[in-house]
C-alpha cells in the first residue's frame, strides 16, 4: 500500500483501507491506513481526514485483537474529534462508542460504561431516543452491566434497546432473539426463573 506522497495517494489509501476494513481484511486495512497516516503527517494534512483515518485504524486493531494498540488510536480519534467538532458530534459518539467495546474487551468494565453513557448521551441529544443507534448503544450497556453482574440494571438497558428496536425493525430480525437471550440470562441470573422462562 505505499506511493507517492502526495494527497491523491492519501485519499487512495484512506479508501483502500476503508474497502479492506468493510471487507474484514483487518490486516490489509491496518497496512494502508499507517501508510496514509504517513502521508497525511508528512503534507501537513487537517486533522479531519487523519482522525477518520486513526479512527478506522484504532477499530481495524481492536477487530485483529490487538486491543492496548486499538485502545492507544481509538484514545487519539476521540481527543481529535472533540478538538475538531466539539463534545457533542456524532463522530464524537462513534469514537466513544468503539472505545467503551474495546475497553470491555480488555475487563475495563467502568471505564466502558463510562465511555458507553457518554455516547447515549449523545446520540439521544442529536438523534431523539428512538434511533436504532441510541437502541444499539443500550445493548452494549446492558452487555456490560451483565458482566458486572449489575443485572437489575442490565435487564433495564436491553429492555429498553428491545422497545427502540420493535418499532424500528422487521420482526424476524434477528437482534429480537439476541437481545432475548440477554434479557433471560440477566433474569435468570437474578433468579427470576419464571420470567426468564418467557424469553
Amino acid at each position: 500500500c505505499s506511493g507517492t506522497e502526495n494527497r491523491d495517494v492519501a485519499k487512495t489509501l484512506f479508501g483502500l483501507g476503508e474497502v479492506h476494513f468493510r471487507r474484514d481484511e483487518f490486516q490489509e486495512a491496518v497496512e494502508c491506513l499507517n501508510e496514509n497516516l504517513r502521508v497525511l503527517r508528512k503534507l501537513g494534512s487537517d486533522d479531519v481526514e487523519m482522525s477518520q483515518s486513526v479512527l478506522i485504524l484504532g477499530n481495524s486493531y481492536q477487530e485483529l485483537g490487538e486491543f492496548d494498540t486499538a485502545k492507544h488510536h481509538l484514545s487519539e480519534a476521540l481527543r481529535m474529534m472533540i478538538a475538531i467538532h466539539g463534545p457533542n458530534h456524532l463522530d464524537v459518539a462513534l469514537a466513544l462508542f468503539r472505545l467503551g467495546i474495546c475497553l470491555c474487551e480488555t475487563n475495563h468494565y467502568e471505564e466502558s460504561l463510562d465511555k458507553f453513557q457518554e455516547c447515549l448521551r449523545i446520540r439521544i441529544m442529536l438523534l431523539g431516543n428512538r434511533d436504532v443507534e441510541c437502541a444499539n448503544t443500550y445493548e452494549s450497556i446492558g452487555i456490560v452491566q451483565q458482566k458486572m453482574e449489575r443485572h437489575e440494571d442490565s435487564v433495564h438497558s436491553f429492555e429498553r434497546a428491545l422497545a427502540i428496536k420493535k418499532t424500528s425493525l422487521d420482526d424476524d430480525d434477528e437482534d429480537f432473539g439476541v437481545l432475548m437471550h440477554f434479557i433471560g440470562n440477566s433474569l435468570f441470573a437474578l433468579k427470576k426463573y419464571i420470567n426468564a422462562l418467557s424469553y
